[in-house]
């Protein structure tokens, strides 16, 4: 059996905290109102003018709490410092509990059966319903509970004609029971704030993961570029939204000229640069927002390019071209130059049908097919 409040960590705290504040509102003004009903219940139990001086102190109180409460709505989403919001919510609980109990001390055998038992009808009422909103923070609660009901018991116990001690043993018995269920709502509300938040990183990883993951698959591990699967989920998204918005889109089919005689001659590794390298031109030449780049498999790019007519499809393939050639990769065994080139079909549509986009890709195809067999080095469009 758990006797003691079991610790947490700092975001289980803070977020107990708020929870403290979180009806502080309501609380106080119920507790405001409180007072004025007790006024009346004990207005021919207790001196008027003592009764009065117990209104004004606990009124004034709860308005100091209402104070408070608001000043922490306004920082509890932010990095407060947690001791001090915990320990001004508990100084003041403990001094409204108190304040609560000094009723008590008024208590003696004159009084009327009916005031004695609206007085404990009170202290177990207010004790039971600030279980809810402080028990989030174990300490709160005891400071809150513990004051009115020693109070209670003190009077109790002093009675000169002798209230019957088993109502003090049942007084007992209530604060060894308040405590158990505080400290087991406490624990309990500890855990699952654990739990929460183990929970949230959870989500948090997975969601990283599968970021991850998803990342992993659509990008060519060498190039760090689109991959094939990439390119043609976004080509039909992309000619299904041109369709939609009646706008050219523009795509290149791109082909490094004799890449498998550079293979041969420079081996695999310089190979790799070299699409690394394309992919780079690629990337420098596009819209990374809109546009997209991708490696469609060996030495073969595509580049998808948004809204984009002809003429300006035409100016970025020959930048590309330009590029590659600045590059100046010494390419032995090319028949067209003494460096790296690449040959580009070029293809522009407003799309007419849904879901059509191998046509697209089909014309650039073609007409990267027609470049090379040209003589390469060059872009073929319309």
């Amino acid at each position: 059996m758990e006797l003691l409040p079991i610790s947490s960590d700092k975001r289980v705290q803070r977020e107990q905290v708020r929870l403290l504040y979180a009806q502080g509102s309501i609380i106080q003004i119920l507790g405001v109102v409180s007072s004025f009903i007790i006024l009346a219940i004990l207005w021919n139990a207790i001196e008027h003018s003592m009764l009065f001086i117990w209104l004004c102190v606990n009124v004034s109180i709860y308005l100091v709490r209402l104070f408070y409460v608001k000043k922490f709505s306004k920082i509890y989403k932010t990095n407060f410092d947690i001791n001090k919001w915990k320990n001004i919510y508990i100084v003041s609980t403990f001094i409204s509990g108190v304040s609560w109990g000094t009723l008590a001390l008024f208590l003696d055998s004159s009084w009327s059966a009916s005031h004695q038992l609206a007085l404990f009808i009170l202290y177990v009422g207010i004790t039971a319903g600030a279980f809810n909103t402080n028990s989030s923070v174990f300490v709160s609660y005891l400071a809150f509970y513990i004051p009115p009901i020693l109070m209670l018991l003190y009077s109790t116990i002093k009675q000169s004609s002798g209230l019957p001690y088993e109502l003090v043993f049942l007084i007992i018995i209530y604060m060894i029971l308040m405590y158990m269920t505080s400290l087991k709502f406490h624990n309990h509300l500890v855990n699952l704030l654990e739990l929460r938040f183990q929970n949230e990183e959870l989500a948090t990883d997975l969601k990283l993961a599968n970021n991850k993951l998803s990342h992993l698959a659509d990008i060519d591990e060498l190039s760090q570029i689109h991959n094939r699967r990439s390119m043609n989920k976004f080509l039909l998204q992309e000619w299904n939204w041109h369709h939609e918005e009646k706008k050219p889109l523009s795509l290149l089919m791109i082909d490094i000229d004799f890449f498998k005689q550079y293979n041969d001659t420079y081996g695999h590794s310089e190979g790799d640069r070299c699409i690394l390298e394309i992919a780079k031109i690629l990337k420098k030449n596009i819209r990374s927002d809109i546009d997209l780049a991708s490696r469609y498999g060996g030495e073969e790019f595509v580049v998808i390019l948004r809204d984009t007519d002809e003429l300006e499809a035409l100016n970025i393939a020959q930048r590309i071209s330009l590029n590659v050639l600045s590059k100046q990769i010494e390419h032995a065994c090319s028949e067209v130059s003494d460096y790296l080139t690449v040959s580009i079909g070029l293809s522009t549509m407003i799309p007419n049908i849904l879901d059509e986009e191998v046509r697209i890709f089909d014309l650039a195809d073609s007409r990267l097919y027609k470049a090379k067999e040209n003589g390469r080095n060059q872009i073929v469009y319309s």
